[in-house]
């Protein structure tokens, strides 16, 4: 009996050890007075992202410590392969604080806000980051603590798009409307300790009548397109009121599609799309999901501003055709230079070629490979 009994109860520590929290893409490094938690927001970074740095500071020492705030970041951040991550300055602000951090108290600290990282190739970087901070007293105490982290960049799917979605918000496809319903986010927060990991899943609806729930990376088939929940966002932190509100989705359609492929330069979002198909393209309607479009270039093309694109000589089958697409971005410096642009959310595009009847033939789904810092 008694035996029965520490089995039982040795089987349940482990079992409670082994749902103790593995945050994603994030690690922690313990001394005797200041534990560290570092993340990136978004918390899955794709090729073309751009992204921040953040870091869980919990205080275990006996005394107050201070760092500075607002404008100005106690990160020091170091990229070691900047053929994968790359750093683009934005407009800078000047305003200053210094935070101070209690005894037994969390604090969420960033990097520096005039600082944007743009992921451009898939792969593993090392970031050297240095947190620097000092116990209330006078300027000549401060104190640093190194910290490596791994970022781990993630290839993207050509042949689709990406779209990040609040709850309510709905995604067109032909004749197929994505609705996200609902986001259930119950992970554990960075900031706390947790015994339980919790969970993260979205609530789709589809032509408003079939309804799918879906944990990230999971999964549907409907009609011709392929949709997968690649990660809620923000990741939860409690201290600053974060919880999981927008479902970062992918749609993919293998059916009739054009060859595309992407990328942005500078302002421009170049675009090479292929007639694989058996029929002449005559016109094609483009659509960036989340932004405006400015102005559409091709040669033998003309924009008529209502996202459509009509051609003097159509696209045979078997030809390939270059579009140059001009979308809105947030300007950034880079060797004292100013450059555009950096984009904050996905970009993506979705084309519908058609036949000079206005019958649609083919369409197809891009999203940009890589981005360029180039100046305009």
């Amino acid at each position: 009996m008694i035996n029965s009994y520490l089995t039982t109860t040795t089987t349940a520590i482990i079992a409670i050890l082994l749902l103790l929290p593995t945050f994603n893409n994030s690690i922690g490094i313990k001394d005797d007075s200041i534990a560290f938690n570092v993340f990136t927001d978004p918390s899955v970074v794709y090729v073309g992202d751009t992204f921040i740095i953040g870091m869980v500071v919990s205080n275990r020492s006996d005394s107050a410590i201070q760092f500075n705030g607002l404008c100005y970041s106690p990160l020091n951040v170091i990229i070691e392969n900047t053929n994968i991550v790359k750093e683009a300055y934005l407009p800078k602000c000047l305003a200053f604080e210094t935070k101070i951090l209690e005894p037994n108290a969390t604090a969420i600290v960033y990097s520096d806000p005039g600082i944007r990282y743009i992921a451009v190739n898939p792969g593993y970087t090392k970031l050297s980051i240095t947190f620097e901070y000092s116990p209330s007293c006078a300027e000549e105490c401060k104190n640093y603590k190194h910290i490596e982290y791994t970022v781990n960049v993630l290839p993207t799917n050509k042949g689709s798009i990406r779209a990040k979605l609040n709850i309510g918000d709905t995604l067109m496809l032909d004749d197929t409307t994505l609705k996200v319903i609902d986001i259930e986010d119950s992970r554990c927060a960075l900031d706390v300790v947790c015994i339980w990991e919790g969970r993260a899943v979205a609530r789709l609806s589809l032509n408003d009548s079939s309804e799918y729930e879906l944990s990230i990376n999971d999964s549907i088939i409907f009609k011709d397109y392929h949709v997968r929940l690649l990660s809620i966002e923000p990741y939860p932190i409690v201290g600053e009121g974060k919880k999981g509100k927008q479902a970062l989705l992918e749609v993919s359609n293998a059916t009739y599609s054009l060859k595309t492929n992407a990328k942005i330069v500078g302002d421009k979002l170049v675009m090479l799309v292929y007639n694989n198909l058996n029929k002449d393209i005559n016109s094609m309607d483009l659509m960036i999901v989340g932004k405006s479009i400015k102005d559409i270039k091709a040669k033998g093309g003309s924009y008529t501003k209502h996202g459509t694109l009509h051609f003097s000589d159509p696209i045979r089958p078997n030809h390939t055709i270059a579009i140059t697409i001009y979308t809105e971005g947030e300007v950034f410096s880079m060797q004292g230079r100013d450059h555009c642009c950096i984009y904050n959310e996905p970009i993506s595009i979705i084309l519908k070629a058609k036949a000079d009847t206005g019958i649609d033939v083919g369409r197809g789904l891009a999203t940009p490979v890589s981005y360029s810092i180039l100046s305009k």
